[in-house]
């Protein structure tokens, strides 16, 4: 008995000759009856291993630890661009960035200039980061929205407080601004 419920089985879940398995006494309805269960069953394998790659993350423009050097207090993930639509010369884009706090201590605050550039390493555009009050693990979703003249293939940032300040364009202005007034 068992013996004739494997080879129904078998029978049906392949491709032979239903005369093969009259052997076992099985009429094709229950043939049938066997295929539709493992036909639904691979049908709906192949459409949830189709599915999986579309719901996987997208994979980010790119991932920046500060400092580079020592050991990493912050971690941003810079995700891939979306540009707004009706620009001319000059691109918008929408880009969503994670900062991660690595360290053990909370971020009181804290200010980045973000830079983009092209494929030619060149600067297009610029924009700056403030993080407030995050804490020791915490991660920080921020959204931005960028104007840049060219296609940003990449990112870098740089800590406000390593930004030379006073430099020839400020003393100048500066200048330009005494003059004005006497």
């Amino acid at each position: 008995m068992i013996f004739k419920a494997i080879v129904a089985c078998l029978c049906a879940s392949t491709d032979w000759p239903s005369a093969n398995c009259e052997v076992t006494g099985y009429d094709d309805s229950v043939m049938i009856a066997l295929l539709i269960p493992t036909r639904r069953f691979f049908i709906s394998l192949v459409l949830l291993m189709l599915t999986v790659p579309a719901l996987a993350k997208d994979t980010p423009l790119q991932v920046i630890d500060w400092p580079t050097t020592g050991n990493p207090v912050l971690r941003f993930t810079f995700a891939k661009l979306k540009q707004l639509n009706g620009m001319s010369n000059v691109r918008g884009y929408v880009m969503d960035t994670m900062a991660e706090n690595l360290s053990p201590r909370s971020i009181s605050s804290a200010r980045f200039l973000v830079y983009l550039f092209d494929k030619n390493k060149v600067r297009i555009g610029e924009d700056f980061i403030a993080l407030n009050n995050v804490g020791p693990g915490e991660t920080v979703k921020l959204q931005f929205t960028i104007m840049v003249s060219g296609t940003p293939v990449s990112v870098s940032i740089q800590d406000t407080a390593q930004t030379p300040q006073g430099g020839f364009a400020d003393r100048e202005f500066n200048s330009a601004r005494r003059n004005a007034q006497s």
